[in-house]
């Protein structure tokens, strides 16, 4: 069987970007929180199992905050109470295969330095020191501009930086950063087109590469952070994977496709990490400009996937659920020629899994109407006839697992 190895850190910078999007445009701040916090890190003697730690904690430090209403705030330099969001990580992560030693750090990389208003009621040392590193290089990124010149922003960030030493900030890790901030390149790194390569070159693990189990961990952690943008879509990720492997396994697809499959059905709709709230949790149906925005989201999860190593199979099943047999899907417009078959088992079970459940314009529908809308996508030449009927077939047993937390 083929094997499913990807580069770890390909991965991850990768799909931090999908948790960039915001109203503000892709910020890669995820990115350049990493690369900061590992300069500040090495500074600071922090040994290469600790950085790897770091590196992981600072490029996923804010997967627990998924909407855009959520992320404005976070742009606030001072933000107050945030310990939602870290909560939320911490949760996310505690008790992951590979990330349960980025916890803690994901749960305090907002704690003052002097412990004023801290839900954790710690304060100084008490705090691990990524997460102070992380809160530091955190809020220098809130406080760039795009629009004004890089180096034109160094005095009045490291003044503010300064101002908050022994208050939000270690005031031993604010002297690191006084010492890296005084080379012009630390802060031309941070808005250069280079970052993913300038943070390659600073990451003590670029090398490590991952197996399919943690590469199917690491896509589930990423489904629930997809999902949690809208209260509609709670498990949809995880429904679209379970329906998509039960049908693949009816259509005794090999053991590889399979794998594959699964991993597609979680990280299908990526890209709707950059789409407003306001058009996904819509009470009723999306205007014309509307419609077109939520397009983006397929053309968005192809070039997040499209960066990472081993991952084109994944990538043209997951990215092409919204394409169509008869030429007339988006957003390349491929056909039954170009479409593979586990993008046509992605494409069946995803919209399975949409019409069986609550959305903010309906109720979940019925056995007969589901039925008789995917036999009519049929007849369209929308999708697969033999896969559409392969799961009519089985359709309570589909329904079963579309509907379960748990991998089948």
């Amino acid at each position: 069987m083929k094997q499913l190895l990807t580069n770890y850190y390909k991965l991850l910078t990768s799909l931090s970007l999908s948790m960039d999007f915001c109203a503000h445009g892709l910020m890669r701040h995820h990115q350049r929180v990493a690369l900061m916090s590992l300069q500040i890190g090495k500074l600071y003697g922090l040994d290469s199992q600790r950085l790897g730690n770091l590196f992981t904690a600072a490029i996923l430090h804010d997967a627990g905050s998924s909407t855009w209403v959520e992320k404005d705030l976070l742009f606030e330099f001072l933000i107050g109470e945030a310990s939602e969001h870290c909560k939320n990580g911490y949760k996310l992560f505690k008790d992951h295969p590979l990330f349960s030693p980025i916890a803690e750090i994901i749960l305090y990389h907002h704690d003052r330095w002097d412990g004023v208003n801290n839900a954790s009621k710690r304060m100084g040392n008490q705090i691990p020191i990524e997460s102070r590193i992380i809160h530091l290089a955190d809020r220098v990124d809130v406080l760039l501009n795009e629009s004004i010149y890089i180096l034109e922003q160094k005095k009045s960030i490291c003044r503010r930086i300064n101002g908050e030493s022994w208050g939000l900030f270690d005031p031993h890790l604010v002297e690191a950063f006084n010492d890296i901030s005084n080379r012009e390149c630390f802060w031309l790194d941070l808005h250069s087109p280079f970052l993913t390569d300038i943070l390659s070159h600073h990451c003590p693990i670029n090398a490590k590469e991952l197996g399919y189990k943690e590469v199917l961990s690491v896509a589930d952690t990423m489904s629930k952070v997809i999902d949690f943008k809208s209260p509609f879509t709670r498990r949809h990720s995880t429904g679209v994977a379970n329906v998509a492997s039960f049908l693949a396994a009816k259509a005794d697809c090999s053991e590889h496709d399979k794998r594959i499959i699964r991993v597609a059905g979680l990280l299908h709709d990526l890209g709707k990490l950059g789409v407003p709230e306001k058009i996904l949790d819509k009470p009723g149906k999306l205007t014309d400009e509307e419609y077109n925005i939520m397009k983006k989201h397929t053309y968005y999860t192809y070039h997040i996937l499209n960066m990472i190593e081993g991952f084109e199979e994944i990538n043209h099943y997951a990215s092409c659920h919204h394409e169509t047999l008869n030429g007339m899907g988006y957003p390349f417009k491929l056909d039954a020629v170009d479409l593979k078959n586990g993008a046509r088992i992605i494409a069946v079970a995803d919209i399975f899994t949409a019409l069986t459940e609550t959305r903010p314009y309906r109720d979940a529908m019925e056995k007969e109407k589901v039925i008789k809308i995917l036999t009519n996508k049929v007849k369209s030449g929308a999708i697969d006839s033999e896969l559409t009927s392969l799961l009519l077939a089985n359709y309570d047993d589909a329904h079963h697992v579309s509907e379960s937390n748990q991998f089948i």
